[in-house]
């Protein structure tokens, strides 16, 4: 089961009570407080647009901080893929150089074919660890973007499942105010079902960010694939390097 899979069930779970029940209104006959009606009524229009703009905020601020992080990311993979590209490039120099100094060490015809030999093993070996390294890299980044992209889409589902809920509760608050029916019970109801909201929408979030385990399972991974990778490559090698230092020593 994926990341996503887990969570968007759990925010649909969460503000199930949004669309399966009605805000929990009970009925009043209470008209004492006329003024904290009034007041509640008129503060309705500016509440309104204090907790819908909050929410547009929350949502660019997801935005930014999702285009931020993969533009890091982006950064970090080709800072790696330079260092990879330059160590790899010095070590073919490197073997170029010893090759050549082995030619011309040992000029005989039969230790001539044994360091070509030696040459094209050593070189396929290269080849399959670079191969596997860079499938093992690949295969994690690929991971990690799809990590960071589905906690973005969490948040965003989970924002807009909290201004939903608050549009119906505004909605209906501001039906009872016109209506004159049943404010006071209409403002304790909006406050508890407001907060439920608040809490589901803070629960989603800081689950969506709760994603270092998935990314420290899959460096894991990677990071066996490699070593693997080098232990096979140093295998091949030094049995390649003992069987032409027998040849040379002969």
């Amino acid at each position: 089961m994926t990341y996503k899979n887990i969570l968007i069930p759990t925010l649909i779970a969460s503000f199930v009570f949004v669309s399966t029940t009605a805000p929990t209104f009970a009925a009043s006959t209470s008209t004492k407080s006329i003024k904290a009606q009034n007041r509640f009524c008129e503060q309705l229009p500016a509440l309104r647009l204090k907790l819908l703009e909050k929410t547009d905020k929350q949502s660019v601020k997801v935005e930014n901080q999702m285009n931020g992080r993969v533009v890091r990311l982006e950064d970090r993979f080709t800072n790696r893929d330079t260092m990879r590209v330059e160590k790899r490039t010095n070590a073919d120099d490197n073997l170029i150089k010893n090759l050549a100094a082995l030619r011309t060490k040992y000029p005989d015809a039969n230790d001539q074919i044994a360091i070509a030999s030696f040459e094209t093993t050593v070189k396929q070996a290269i080849e399959t660890r670079r191969q596997a390294v860079d499938g093992a890299v690949t295969s994690y980044r690929n991971e990690l973007n799809g990590i960071t992209a589905t906690a973005s889409t969490t948040k965003q589902a989970g924002i807009a499942a909290y201004k939903q809920m608050v549009t119906t509760l505004l909605d209906t608050a501001q039906a009872a105010c016109v209506n004159s029916t049943n404010i006071l019970v209409i403002k304790e109801a909006f406050k508890t079902d407001l907060a439920k909201a608040q809490n589901a929408l803070k629960g989603i979030r800081t689950e969506a960010v709760s994603i270092k385990s998935q990314v420290d399972g899959y460096a894991a991974i990677r990071k066996v694939a490699v070593e693997n990778a080098e232990k096979a490559f140093k295998t091949t090698v030094e049995t390649a390097r003992t069987t032409l230092k027998t040849i040379l020593a002969q």
